[in-house]
């Protein structure tokens, strides 16, 4: 499947609110995995930038699912991680993630640390 074929896709699942499953805040999982994670979609192969209102749509996404999934936790009362991790130019891999437990927390946090280590090195 082509770049354009599938941000297409991606649009209709937009368009059609599928992504409201996956997106969900699921406490139990969390708890059994002591993490999770919500992304638009594993583009892994593709480079091109996602343009105009799929674009926007995506960042809409992540924004209402880290807020519904910063309420959750802060329910909680627990030590968490909550992140947005932003790929560019492949938008649509972009991932919401979280995590409980020490471990956990300490891993997620030294991954962000060392992906923006990296980056500013790449800037430079």
């Amino acid at each position: 499947m082509d770049f354009k074929s599938r941000v297409v896709g991606i649009q209709k699942w937009i368009d059609k609110s599928y992504y409201r499953e996956e997106n969900r805040f699921n406490k139990e999982k969390l708890f059994e995995q002591e993490y999770l994670n919500f992304q638009i979609d594993d583009c892994y192969n593709y480079m091109e930038n996602v343009v105009g209102k799929t674009r926007v749509d995506i960042f809409k996404i992540l924004y209402s699912t880290y807020s519904q999934w910063k309420i959750e936790l802060d329910k909680l009362n627990i030590p968490f991680y909550l992140g947005v991790w932003i790929y560019n130019p492949r938008l649509p891999k972009s991932e919401i993630v979280c995590a409980i437990g020490k471990e956990k927390i300490e891993y997620y946090q030294k991954n962000a640390l060392i992906w923006r280590q990296q980056k500013k090195k790449l800037l430079m």
